[in-house]
């Protein structure tokens, strides 16, 4: 059964709270996304999609380094042509079980 190992992030706090509390600049929130955006993209090129991506999932540590969190929706592309084509339609409602 295939699984998520994720690393410990220590003094974390979401993406807007991390630029709220130092009044990050358009700029500088910019550049921030842009490097969640090169993280996803990453994913991607490994096969993973996340599926829920949304700001509290999206942590930035004390030297500001942006960490996406909560894989627990995300689909693995290559597993079969079945499941790659499968897709989640707005609104649509993702149960997590736990076994």
């Amino acid at each position: 059964m295939p699984y998520f190992v994720m690393e410990y992030i220590s003094d974390a706090s979401t993406i807007t709270e991390y630029a709220q509390r130092n009044n990050l600049t358009s700029r500088a929130r910019l550049e921030l996304f842009a490097r969640v955006c090169d993280a996803i993209h990453h994913g991607h090129q490994k096969g993973v999609i996340h599926r829920d991506l949304k700001p509290g999932n999206v942590l930035v540590d004390a030297s500001g380094q942006p960490k996406i969190i909560d894989f627990g929706v995300a689909r693995a592309t290559d597993l079969d042509v079945q499941i790659t084509t499968m897709h989640t339609d707005v609104g649509q409602l993702m149960v997590r079980l736990h076994t």
